[in-house]
């Protein structure tokens, strides 16, 4: 009995050595992977992150990446340019990955696209923090200080990614490949993603989502965007906060979040421009992809003008 529970103990550790050294071996060469990338969403936050060197950054979610075009903005201010926007990427993004820039390098300008209803309190929150933890878990090894924002998913990332180092790149193998060793996906210029296309106005008459939500503010969103106010003050960095334009009319006039953010941003001698409701491009189809985003065309104009403020200061 002795002998049968000595070799059912030793087969036991055996086997969890066993998997222990598969799982250390086999995170390092998804890391090293996932590192190996030369285009692609996961490539935006690792230029960023690991290699920026540019005198602006853009940040922000689609909003960003399809309405800020890199070569605008170089030819309209002399300087170079990376749109560091990403999808469903908010301002806790932001906050998350700007200081790891700034200990790196000081870029002269930030773009900070927001929505007007950036800070405010909803239910998505939590969906929205767990999407930003699952694209910063790759990046945890090399930046622990993003230990904060990632724990905003709840500590059990935190405690997955301790107990097994593939974890973290369970959900980025298949692009990690794609953009390693393939040139498949979606075109990007220097991070900026071109939508071609625009709206049928004879059928796009009312709008599917509502980007003007109303509601209380989230004492957690509020502070994390005057984190991003005082880290680029204390940076030196000029900080630009962009709400871009919408296609259909938005009324923010009863909008707590877009005050605040006007409010915290006027009290610290920051820029904030609204294009909500801007022509020429509210309501004309012919420079929107669908009701949120910008085409090729819009992102252009829009970019000149962007780049028109930039280089007047």
């Amino acid at each position: 009995m002795k002998g049968q529970l000595y070799r059912f103990l030793r087969n036991t550790v055996l086997l969890l050595l066993i998997l222990l050294v598969l799982d250390r071996g086999i995170g390092m060469w998804l890391e090293h992977l996932f590192y190996q990338q030369k285009h692609g969403d996961d490539y935006v936050s690792i230029y960023l992150m690991e290699q920026a060197h540019d005198d602006i950054l853009v940040l922000g979610s689609s909003r960003a990446s399809h309405h800020y075009n890199s070569n605008v903005l170089e030819q309209a201010t002399g300087m170079t340019c990376f749109n560091g926007g990403r999808d469903e990427m908010t301002i806790t993004y932001a906050a998350a990955v700007l200081p790891i820039v700034y200990e790196r390098y000081k870029p002269k300008v930030v773009i900070l696209e927001v929505g007007p209803s950036e800070l405010t309190d909803n239910k998505d929150k939590q969906v929205v923090y767990q999407r930003v933890a699952t694209v910063l878990l790759p990046f945890l090894h090399r930046h622990p200080e993003l230990k904060n924002t990632i724990s905003l998913a709840g500590n059990e990332e935190l405690y997955k990614t301790m107990a097994c180092h593939i974890y973290p790149y369970n959900s980025s193998i298949g692009s990690s490949i794609q953009n390693a060793y393939t040139h498949m996906g979606h075109v990007s210029v220097k991070g900026y993603e071109p939508l071609v296309g625009h709206i049928d106005s004879t059928t796009y008459k009312t709008a599917v989502q509502n980007f003007n939500v109303q509601g209380p503010l989230a004492p957690d969103l509020v502070a994390t965007f005057k984190s991003i106010v005082a880290t680029a003050k204390q940076s030196g960095i000029r900080l630009v906060t962009v709400i871009s334009p919408f296609y259909f009319p938005m009324n923010t006039g009863t909008n707590q979040s877009y005050y605040a953010i006007r409010g915290i941003l006027q009290q610290n001698g920051c820029e904030f421009y609204d294009f909500t409701t801007a022509a020429p491009f509210c309501q004309n189809p012919y420079l929107f992809y669908d009701e949120v985003h910008l085409n090729d065309s819009g992102a252009a104009l829009y970019s000149k003008m962007i780049g028109t403020i930039v280089a007047k200061h």
